[in-house]
């Protein structure tokens, strides 16, 4: 840097375009520096560069507010400088601007120096003693050269109110006055700098003021201040801070930027840096926000590409802050600032906000809100008649207010004016409202602090109470939070609980229900003192639960979810509880900031998944911070293939393998599946895990190409890989319905997804075998054989190659079912240690073990021998004499002769 004197300090600096011709060495660039001592006798001072040449003074005498290289600088060779001079008694006291070559430093206006002062006016520009800061700009088509291109802007501020300050155009010699800033005093309109984007003949011109209006500082624009009488319109969101405020273009002049601050620097004092894309009309405080954060609300749009966040401090302002973007949350910037009696904010967005782009900001227990219907950009400020409680929106304009006493008040005009009367909620035994919920248009539900809801149907000029409370007792009671089903339009139904330790979510069917049910008692059942700090449901039907406990190791705290809340049996809605990726530690409990649970459970969707927003409270440091958890298994189920048709030997019963296949759905590991023989599933022969089940699911073999199948034959003999080897042999000639559901996934979450599509599969009668089976070959006893012994019993089958072991079951039935030996032999025979039962039929089989299994052999039969007659003994009888034998047979053979003689003579 030059050597200056003790007195004499920098005031500005500027750089030239590059210039020459070639490249490397042949280019090069000008800097010059202005200095300043307060008597006006400040110099200019140019360096070359690249090169050794140093600093060299200008021979200038003036205090040197601001300067600027022309941008032609590489054809006209000039500089623009603005200076002041002190002279006691002499014309030329005063704040001028002149133009010179710096090839010479010669002036290029031929009539000197040109004083910053309207034309017209009689009175004089700052002095070098009371000028506090010059800015200057030049248009891009700047010509030293040509005076009908000589059109510069400048702004001055000063100390002297009786000075000719303000911003003013100067076309070649002529000063045109745009703003007039004199007599403005200490406190009021100061210019702090400006800015211009644009040429000659078109451009726009922002203005930065010195002094802050509250929390802000105005910054001023003019979108033709090329004009004879240039418009100016106040920025409606201007930048956050204390003052100062230094305004600049992008290099395109498509965004406009702000620095606010003062000096000395003071902490928490607002200051920013801000950022505006309409020309500086609404400016967003992007970065280096000099503030405290404390979270209190968050509000996502519904389509989940923006994101709010409300702030506070208890020894500062609110704040208002917005991220878009991806990834959504990243990048934030504030775009509103406000100070609030009770240091709370909460956000509502409108159910429309992807149309109508509406947002209210209300202080809790105060009577300020703010209103935006250009997703934050400007805001306009309403009064509410009471200490709010909590806000809904049911469309841009229409919004109901919960106020003590059990009380709403409804708003058509975006909170305009007040004009419908309080209505109470609950008439007949007056309650504090908790919170407010629409749920179409003209249905409102309300959650008191005791445990009650009550709802309205005609936009609320009335209520009903929902009796009894919560759980059907007023014995123990807390703050309720109430939300309608999915499909309340048609069922009416609501979901309702209170924040009592495993009190549990309840449902209820207006115009049908006479008691509350409980639909999560397989929750509450697990004793880990659940108690629900807020309730949402997603379009497709998912109901959330976020809990206020605090999660530990054991399974507490995080939140619950079920897909199915509205099934007609309570005990077949099944819940998941979500929160293996949660610290331990963290807790969603809206009391640690509000007086109640306010609803603090938040949801943005797309066609693919629901995103749960909320603020949660790190117990071990008192932070808060912001959680996301992404639910991209609520919407659908895994897609499914399968084949149609499957091949059977109508002979053994043998099923060819059936293969049933799906695509992963997202991080998915475990799944649950089921087969049946009918498509409502009525009667499964697979019920792979329980509804309540945390463990047992199906683990495919390969995790990214997930696979189930029956393998060829039915059983094998050990249940490894994705074979569904327990559930037995396929029958031929049947139809079987199949679907599959996640139930685990790789971030350790246990979880559901909605069953896939209904697949269906036959397994065809086929061809009759002819074949041998491919097992070993049953010798003895033969297939059939009558009046086998019972005792001994032996078996023998042919060797089975290279088989070290072989398993052989003998039953009662063809089944097999009836199992009567098993056992496992390393030989191929088997003698029955028990004797069997007489008269019985039998049935065996035999496979091959080790080393590879086998197929069953054919299954054989025989029947056992009948048990043997039993011996009657009898007592010896006398003998009988010869004499009477023989007349016994001479009277017999008479008897035979008569008879004989008789018959012949007929």
């Amino acid at each position: 840097m030059p050597g200056l004197d003790a007195t004499e300090e920098i005031q500005c600096i500027t750089i030239s375009k590059m210039y020459g011709k070639g490249s490397g060495s042949d280019l090069g660039w000008d800097v010059a520096i202005g200095t300043k001592d307060g008597t006006g006798t400040g110099n200019v001072y140019v360096l070359k560069a690249p090169g050794f040449g140093g600093w060299v003074g200008q021979g200038f005498s003036g205090d040197v507010m601001a300067l600027k290289f022309s941008p032609t600088y590489d054809a006209d060779n000039t500089i623009v400088v603005v200076y002041s001079k002190v002279v006691v008694y002499s014309n030329d006291d005063g704040t001028y601007l002149n133009a010179y070559k710096t090839t010479d430093w010669i002036a290029i206006y031929d009539a000197g120096p040109i004083e910053i002062k309207a034309t017209d006016s009689f009175g004089t520009s700052p002095k070098a003693d009371d000028i506090i800061a010059a800015n200057l700009e030049l248009p891009s088509d700047f010509s030293g050269e040509q005076p009908t291109l000589r059109r510069i802007y400048v702004s001055t501020d000063a100390n002297g109110n009786d000075d000719e300050q303000g911003i003013f155009r100067i076309d070649n010699t002529t000063v045109y006055q745009l703003m007039d800033t004199k007599n403005q005093g200490t406190d009021g309109k100061r210019i702090a700098s400006i800015a211009y984007f644009g040429t000659y003949a078109s451009g726009k011109l922002l203005a930065g003021e010195v002094n802050a209006v509250g929390l802000t500082v105005p910054v001023w624009r003019s979108p033709g201040p090329y004009e004879p009488s240039p418009p100016w319109y106040s920025a409606s969101q201007p930048p956050s801070g204390p003052g100062n405020a230094q305004v600049a273009w992008s290099y395109g002049g498509r965004m406009a930027f702000c620095g606010t601050g003062q000096s000395p620097g003071v902490a928490e004092d607002e200051s920013a840096f801000s950022r505006s894309v309409d020309n500086g009309d609404t400016w967003e405080q992007t970065s280096l926000i000099d503030t405290v954060i404390n979270i209190s609300d968050i509000a996502p749009a519904p389509d989940s590409k923006s994101l709010f966040l409300a702030t506070y401090s208890d020894f500062g302002v609110e704040g208002v802050w917005r991220s878009a973007g991806e990834p959504l949350g990243n990048f934030w910037g504030r775009i509103l600032t406000m100070n609030t009696t009770l240091d709370r904010l909460i956000l509502r967005l409108s159910p429309d906000y992807n149309t109508d782009y509406t947002i209210y900001a209300i202080e809790l227990g105060g009577f300020q809100m703010w209103v935006s219907h250009n997703r934050g950009n400007s805001w306009q400020q309403r009064y509410v008649p009471g200490p709010l409680i909590d806000l809904a929106v049911e469309d841009k304009d229409t919004i109901y207010v919960a106020l003590p006493g059990g009380y709403i008040r409804k708003n058509t005009n975006a909170g305009a004016a007040w004009i419908s009367p309080l209505i109470s909620c609950f008439p007949d035994t007056p309650a504090e409202i908790n919170m407010l919920t629409v749920v179409n248009k003209g249905h409102i539900l309300v959650g008191s602090r005791d445990s009650r809801v009550a709802y309205s149907a005609d936009g609320g000029s009335s209520f009903i109470e929902i009796t009894p409370a919560i759980g059907n007792s007023y014995n123990e009671t807390g703050d309720v939070q109430v939300v309608a089903d999915a499909n309340y339009g048609e069922n009416g139904i609501i979901y309702a609980s209170d924040n009592i330790t495993d009190k549990g979510i309840w449902r209820w069917a207006i115009g049908l229900s006479t008691e509350w049910e409980q639909i999560d008692e397989s929750v509450t059942k697990l004793g880990k003192e659940q108690r629900i700090s807020g309730l949402i449901t997603g379009d497709e039907g998912t109901l959330y639960a976020i809990r206020a406990e605090e999660v530990d190791s054991k399974g507490a705290g995080g939140m619950t979810r079920t897909l199915n809340p509205g099934e007609p049996y309570i005990w077949h809605v099944e819940f998941d509880i979500v929160n293996a990726t949660l610290p331990v530690g963290t807790v969603f409990d809206p009391t640690l900031i509000f007086p109640n649970t306010l609803p603090h459970l938040k949801l943005s969707a797309d066609t693919a998944q629901n995103q749960l927003w909320a603020v949660g409270a790190i117990t071990t440091d008192n932070t808060t911070a912001i959680y996301r958890f992404q639910d991209n298994l609520c919407k659908v189920g895994p897609v499914t293939m399968a084949p149609r048709e499957i091949g059977c030997d109508p002979v053994s019963g043998r099923a060819q393998e059936v293969n049933l296949c799906w695509e992963q759905l997202s991080l998915a590991d475990a799944y649950d599946i089921e087969v049946a023989k009918d498509s409502d599933f009525s009667i499964r022969i697979i019920d792979w895990a329980a509804e309540d089940a945390v463990t047992g699911f199906l683990i495919p073999a390969s995790v990214t190409s997930p696979c189930a199948y029956f393998p060829a034959g039915g059983r094998v003999v050990e249940w490894t890989g994705s074979a569904l080897v327990r559930w037995g042999n396929l029958k031929c000639g049947h139809t079987y319905y199949w679907r599959v559901r996640v139930r685990h996934a790789a971030t350790t979450e246990v979880i559901r997804s909605p069953w896939s599509e209904i697949r269906s599969f036959t397994v065809k009668a086929g061809l009759p075998v002819r074949v041998e089976y491919y097992g070993p070959t049953l010798l003895s006893p033969d297939n059939g054989c009558l009046g086998c012994a019972v005792k001994p019993a032996s078996f023998s089958w042919t060797p089975y190659k290279e088989t070290t072991k072989y398993r052989f079951v003998l039953a009662k039935d063809a089944a097999m079912t009836q199992v009567v030996v098993q056992a496992t032999v390393a030989t191929t025979a088997y003698k029955c240690a028990d004797t069997l039962d007489y008269g019985t039929n039998y049935f065996w089989r035999v496979m091959a073990l080790e080393p590879v299994p086998s197929d069953w052999s054919a299954t054989f039969s025989f029947q056992t021998e009948s048990a043997p007659a039993l011996l009657t003994l009898h007592a010896e009888s006398p003998a009988i004499p010869l004499w009477v034998l023989v007349v016994i047979s001479i009277g017999a053979i008479l008897i035979i002769i008569t008879l004989i003689l008789l018959f012949r003579t007929r």
